[in-house]
């Protein structure tokens, strides 16, 4: 298992607790299987990255206030739920391309302006 990791079976829902989420399943699988399969999970980022997702996050929730947006009206005109948008203005998330254009669009600004 990997540090910082911890699974529970309670009946049929699985749930495994990470350092910034908790993701919970149902699963017919037996408890030591989903072990097995959530041992070899390893954050993808390192560290700098992860600083990096946070730096651009910050830059997005900078520019969404500075419209007066609230992250859930911001989050219908990007046509994406406030919950993503706030794990992007976190550095939760690795967004895509198309939603990084999609929240710039929404934001009146060049894409540059959000990863530079």
């Amino acid at each position: 298992m990997t540090p910082n990791c911890y699974c529970k079976l309670f009946g049929l829902f699985f749930i495994l607790l990470t350092e910034r989420k908790a993701y919970v399943t149902y699963s017919p699988l037996p408890y030591p299987l989903h072990c097995l399969i959530f041992a070899g999970m390893k954050s993808s980022c390192t560290k700098t990255e992860h600083n990096y997702l946070r730096e651009v996050g910050q830059r997005v929730r900078v520019a969404r206030q500075n419209l007066g947006l609230s992250q859930e009206t911001f989050a219908k005109t990007c046509n994406m739920d406030r919950t993503y948008i706030s794990d992007v203005e976190r550095g939760e998330r690795n967004i895509s391309i198309l939603n990084l254009k999609k929240i710039a669009d929404a934001l009146k600004a060049p894409i540059s302006n959000l990863i530079s």
